[in-house]
């Protein structure tokens, strides 16, 4: 039986974590603090499914004007409602391997008020469903990839109770596995 000795202050090697890299292009009037708020906790919503979601902010029209990597998608956060629906949080560009998705930053505001949750709350668990998408995963009953919300998701997004399933992480760990190309730890708040 093999017997595992922890020196203080030694470094245990991990496995390597998969990584995406997430472009936040924001065109809306999210406050810096929801901002924040949303890069971080889309971090820890992808390390609970294993893996590494490497935030980039790009504010400016020329910040991030360099090619998509292999494992790197965008998100764009207007102002407003969507146009075809006005609750709809976001949609998803998924058609020949999309890589962008654009959020509605007035149907987000209106989601957290509705339900009582802080915006950067919703629109952490928003970015995280449409990464989600670009990844190859679709809508599920429950979670983090549920189609439709109601508030008492909300309220356990604001709780940190709601996750991708073991099957849903499966499948993006798999695709971003499936590459041949590692990618650029690029990452800027």
């Amino acid at each position: 039986m093999a017997v595992l000795v922890l020196i203080p202050g030694a470094l245990i090697p991990a496995e390597p974590q998969p990584a995406v890299s997430i472009r936040i292009y924001n065109k809306s009037s999210f406050s810096q603090h929801d901002m924040d708020r949303s890069f971080h906790e889309v971090e820890v919503i992808y390390r609970s499914a294993g893996i590494k979601a490497l935030v980039r902010n790009c504010p400016l029209p020329d910040s991030c004007d360099d090619e998509f990597g292999i494992n790197e998608v965008g998100v764009r956060l207007i102002s407003g409602l969507s146009p075809s629906s006005p609750r709809e949080l976001a949609v998803a560009f998924v058609a020949r391997g999309g890589k962008l998705s654009t959020i509605y930053a007035g149907a987000v505001v209106e989601a957290a008020d509705r339900s009582g949750v802080k915006t950067g709350c919703v629109l952490s668990y928003t970015i995280a469903h449409e990464v989600a998408h670009l990844l190859g995963l679709s809508h599920s009953s429950a979670g983090v990839m549920c189609a439709h919300w109601a508030d008492p998701d909300y309220r356990a997004m604001n709780e940190g109770r709601i996750f991708f399933s073991r099957a849903e992480a499966a499948a993006m760990r798999s695709k971003i596995a499936n590459v041949d190309k590692p990618l650029l730890d690029r990452s800027a708040h």
